[in-house]
């Protein structure tokens, strides 16, 4: 399974690895910003995006989604403060940026039920 993850942080990026990995992901994409994101996800369409909550507007996220019209691409949204009550129609799910593999699976869970 593939992973568009778009963080900036070098630190987030390998722990969102490390634990999209065990969760049976194997290939990632990496961007930085909007206009990396919607370059990677016109190359390969993710199964699944991770967004920070910092870099990319609410907009982007539909325009990486039409991008794979054909696709259900489910979003977890990671935030500086706690997301879990955030109603942002865009994002699937949310997550703080300080999160375990638990809260992790819950999330893709939940983005995958949005999604469907």
């Amino acid at each position: 399974m593939r992973a568009l993850i778009i963080e900036d942080e070098a630190l987030m990026v390998l722990l969102i690895e490390h634990e999209l990995q065990s969760l049976g992901y194997n290939h990632f994409d990496v961007a930085e910003d909007e206009g990396q994101a919607l370059a990677a996800i016109q190359r390969h369409c993710p199964d699944l995006i991770t967004v920070d909550d910092w870099l990319v507007r609410h907009s982007t996220l539909d325009r990486l989604r039409a991008a794979c019209p054909d696709e259900a691409i489910p979003a977890v949204h990671f935030g500086t403060f706690d997301l879990q009550n955030s109603e942002n129609p865009e994002t699937d799910a949310a997550l703080p940026k300080i999160f375990n593999r638990q809260s992790l699976r819950q999330a893709i869970r939940k983005a995958g039920r949005r999604t469907n």
